[in-house]
This record gives C-alpha cells, sequence and structure tokens, in this order.
C-alpha cells in the first residue's frame, strides 16, 4: 500500500480517498517546503505540545518555561522548512528547520568538560606520613613548612586548573546556546486515545497546525485549503482492504472479513474488564484492536 501511495502526483492527492492516506503521504506533501511559523518557537527539541480540540490548545506554562530556558530559535512571521513529519503512537512531530537542539546526537557531539582535582605528589604524601614519627623538633618544624608550602602550591595548581576548565565549559554552554538558536524547532502534536485516522492527511494536520502557522500558497499552491475539512464518511466499498474502513462498534466477525486473521492476539484486564486485543503487522504500519464483549471499542493505525 505505501508504494502505491507515494508514487501518486501530489497534483493528484485529493483523488485518493482521504481516509485511506498514511504517513507517507503526509511526509511527501509536507517535507522539504516552506511554512511560516506565527508564534515564537522554542530553541529546544521538546518544541511546542499542540493539542488539537481541546480549549487552548497549548499548554502556555510549559511553553514559556521552554522559550525562558532554551530561547527562541523561530521568530513570529520566520519562513522556515518543513524537515521531518514523524508519526508516533500518540502524537505528530512536525519538526521545522531541523526540529530543534536536543537529540541524542546533539548531546554527544558536545561532551561536558571535566577537570579532576590535582593530586597530591609523591613528596607531600611522604612528608604528611614522615612528619608523625619525627621527634628532632627543628627537622620536624622544617618538614612541616615544606608540606605546607607543597600544598598551597598544589592548591594554587587546582585553583588555575579549575578556572581554565569553568571558562571552557562556558564557552561549551555558548556554542550550545548558539547551536540551538541555528537548530529549529518542532511542533508535537498529541493525541492522548492514539493518533487519528484523520490526522493523516494533509488537510488534517493543516487544520491541527492552522493557529500556530501558515501554509503560504506559494509552497502548497492551491492543493488543499488550509481549513479544509477532512471526509468523514467512507464510501461504501473500496476496491481493497483499506484499515481505516474499521469503525467502533463492529464485531470481531466483521473485522476478520474486512482484515482477515490478525496476526498476534491476546487478552487483557482493563479494570473489571476483559480485553480481547488483536494486532495486524503491516510493511508500513501496525493495527491495534481492542474488543470488549465481541465488540470493537478502540483502535490505534501507527506506522512502523
Amino acid at each position: 500500500m505505501k508504494n502505491a501511495i507515494t508514487a501518486v502526483p501530489l497534483s493528484c492527492l485529493l483523488a485518493i480517498p482521504a481516509f485511506c492516506q498514511t504517513e507517507a503521504v503526509v511526509k511527501q506533501y509536507f517535507e522539504g517546503k516552506t511554512v511560516i511559523v506565527r508564534q515564537d518557537m522554542p530553541a529546544t527539541s521538546d518544541g511546542v505540545d499542540v493539542y488539537p480540540g481541546a480549549g487552548q490548545g497549548i499548554d502556555f506554562k510549559s511553553y514559556s518555561q521552554r522559550i525562558k530556558t532554551n530561547g527562541i530559535s523561530l521568530r513570529n512571521g520566520q519562513p522556515v522548512m518543513v524537515t521531518l513529519v514523524k508519526v508516533k503512537k500518540q502524537n505528530i512531530e512536525f519538526q521545522l528547520g531541523g526540529g530543534g537542539y536536543g537529540t541524542f546526537g546533539d548531546a554527544m557531539s558536545t561532551p561536558s568538560v571535566y577537570v579532576p582535582s590535582v593530586e597530591k605528589s609523591r613528596r607531600e604524601k611522604d612528608l604528611e606520613n614522615d612528619i608523625q614519627w619525627e621527634s628532632d623538633p627543628i627537622r620536624r618544624r622544617e618538614m612541616q613548612e615544606e608540606l605546607d608550602h607543597l600544598r598551597r602550591q598544589r592548591s594554587r595548581d587546582d585553583a588555575i586548573a579549575q578556572a581554565l576548565a569553568a571558562n571552557a565549559e562556558q564557552k561549551r554552554q555558548d556554542m550550545i546556546h548558539q547551536k540551538a538558536l541555528e537548530s529549529g524547532s518542532r511542533f508535537n502534536i498529541r493525541f492522548p486515545d492514539g493518533v487519528p485516522v484523520e490526522a493523516l492527511t494533509p488537510p488534517g494536520l493543516m487544520n491541527a497546525l492552522a493557529q500556530y502557522m501558515e501554509f503560504p500558497p506559494q509552497s502548497f499552491p492551491a492543493a488543499i485549503p488550509q481549513q479544509a475539512q477532512v471526509p468523514t464518511a467512507p464510501p461504501t466499498s473500496f476496491s481493497s482492504p483499506c484499515p481505516t474502513l474499521l469503525r467502533k462498534g463492529m464485531g470481531t466477525a466483521d473485522v476478520m472479513d474486512l482484515l482477515g486473521e490478525p496476526d498476534r492476539t491476546e487478552k487483557k484486564a482493563e479494570g473489571s474488564v476483559n480485553m480481547l486485543v488483536w494486532n495486524y503487522f503491516r510493511d508500513d504500519y501496525q493495527i491495534e484492536l481492542r474488543f470488549a464483549d465481541g465488540v470493537l471499542i478502540k483502535y490505534m493505525i501507527t506506522s512502523r
């Protein structure tokens, strides 16, 4: 299914049933194109969390904290390229200008600066040991003076080393901050109950982000209006099995008629309800279905 969809030209995108579009379609449609952000974006891979249809849509407390802690990498009104669209189980990452600083690779590329304390010299250790057994007061005083001198010298050397380390660490932090300001940011479009089918379409993704960015016509030429509505009802038939023809309330037999035998089944208890879980694994996506008393009550379609 993936190859068939990705082979379709963008000009024919609207001819594809929206309820059967997958991650491959939104990746092909958005990645590499320029959008315009309508708010300042934090300079971190944590990005901005968006909750479509949930009141404000953004948790402004965490948004403000990320701006305060990390600075701003993208300014309101700034054009930026969409570098990655990634679908996960409960969210869609919409990465801009590199997706933001803070991934594993970023951390490995800028190791922290550490300088150990200057260790005692062999002479200092010997003096500390020998002075305990020295009975001659004059010799004992001379040993103590030498020991004090070695300790002061070690303390000065240690202070110099730590000052150099602190300076190097500050330069590292400045470099990280500058790199973060140049590494873009991202929107995390979150769906606590799993990514719905309508979000895996260009109009669905545009609607989810319409408050926070613009989709310029020069990048998205008259293809899909920004506020286009996603079809909610499937046609009565389709030439090949389409997982998004699934609907809550279907029975196990109906699902099996549509998708065939599941690749894996298991039973789970959720509170006092005994759930039957079916999983189907395809080349580019996975379907998880949950039944209670033989009735489909929840399903999720995620990319692999």
